[in-house]
């Protein structure tokens, strides 16, 4: 079976992309910082489709998450064949208006979580 990493993937675009390639038999690993939004989208999924699914709780605005997130991976050595990082945030506010340490947050959290999940996912 096929393995996607689905990081966003409890509600949203995110969720859309994984019932697409649940659609396609992928196996998902969700990861999510609502354990409720998880389990909701973990129910539904395997009740519909054929597939299992994992659902990991990180903060991907975090610095270490990507290096758990990858670690508990070579554990269970999954064979991941994607990776799908729809997390993220964005907002409508005035770019000028807002805290640097607000911008700095939202840097980590859609860029450097992305470069740091593909770099410590790749080997699998």
């Amino acid at each position: 079976m096929q393995y996607a990493l689905v990081a966003g993937g409890s509600k949203g675009i995110g969720y859309a992309i994984a019932e697409a390639l649940a659609r396609r038999n992928f196996n998902l690993i969700l990861i999510g910082r609502n354990p409720d939004t998880l389990q909701s989208a973990k129910t539904r999924l395997t009740a519909k489709y054929n597939i299992e699914v994992e659902t990991l709780m990180f903060d991907l605005g975090l610095d270490d998450s990507a290096e758990k997130i990858s670690q508990w991976c070579l554990g269970k050595q999954i064979p991941l064949n994607m990776i799908c990082n729809v997390a993220g945030l964005g907002g409508t506010k005035d770019y000028l208006s807002l805290p640097l340490a607000d911008l700095r947050f939202m840097v980590r959290l859609n860029i450097e979580s992305s470069m740091a999940l593909c770099l410590t996912l790749l080997p699998l």
